[in-house]
């Protein structure tokens, strides 16, 4: 409505209708033509939001309380003003009836490609520190997840009897199922090291 009464857009949020106050929660919510849209999965929000709510702002606040949904309900008001701009700009756009449809499949497409993770349980080791016999190599590997990043990353180092660094590896890979996919993966790579004989430690997996 700023830029509207600036005169740097010559219009204002309303374009759905002609009825309502000119503002975001009647171009994004309030519009009867957008009951449609919102009364397919959320209904009970609808109710709630007519009775206490002055602002989008409000809305976004309300919905919230129920974090299952409230990414569709992003996506849906995102579609929502995106059609309402190509309105505005005269540009081709998809239909009102279209909105929930676009909404749940370009959510279900997000979850596909940005898969997650369930919490990863915390393991603790007792470790106790000692030299290796005389002609081994000592072997301390760990493993940190970063179940955010949805990456793990394996590091190794390869002492002698005198504790000097014979060889050192870092490695981030995708992050596996569990924390015993993160030990084999370390396993792995100290198998295709070639060392022999060795003397290995095991860390506790951290977060």
């Amino acid at each position: 409505m700023n830029l509207a009464k600036s005169k740097i857009m010559s219009e204002t949020l309303r374009t759905h209708c002609k009825l309502g106050p000119k503002d975001t929660i009647h171009a994004l919510w309030s519009c009867p033509m957008l009951s449609t849209v919102w009364q397919v999965l959320f209904v009970e929000l609808l109710v709630t939001a007519t009775n206490s709510c002055s602002s989008f702002l409000d809305v976004i606040q309300l919905a919230q309380q129920d974090q299952t949904c409230f990414a569709l309900f992003a996506c849906t008001a995102s579609l929502i003003w995106q059609r309402r701009n190509n309105l505005r700009l005269g540009e081709d756009t998809f239909p009102l009836m279209k909105i929930n449809s676009i909404a749940a499949n370009s959510l279900q497409e997000f979850h596909q490609l940005h898969p997650t993770h369930s919490a990863i349980p915390q393991t603790a080791r007792s470790v106790k520190w000692r030299l290796p016999p005389e002609g081994f190599l000592e072997v301390n590997f760990d493993g940190v997840v970063f179940a955010a990043n949805n990456i793990a990353s394996l590091g190794i180092i390869i002492c002698n009897d005198s504790e000097l660094v014979m060889a050192a590896l870092s490695q981030q890979i995708p992050l596996p199922i569990s924390v015993e996919m993160v030990e084999v993966g370390l396993s792995m790579s100290l198998s295709e090291s070639g060392l022999c004989p060795t003397w290995n430690r095991l860390d506790g997996i951290g977060f």
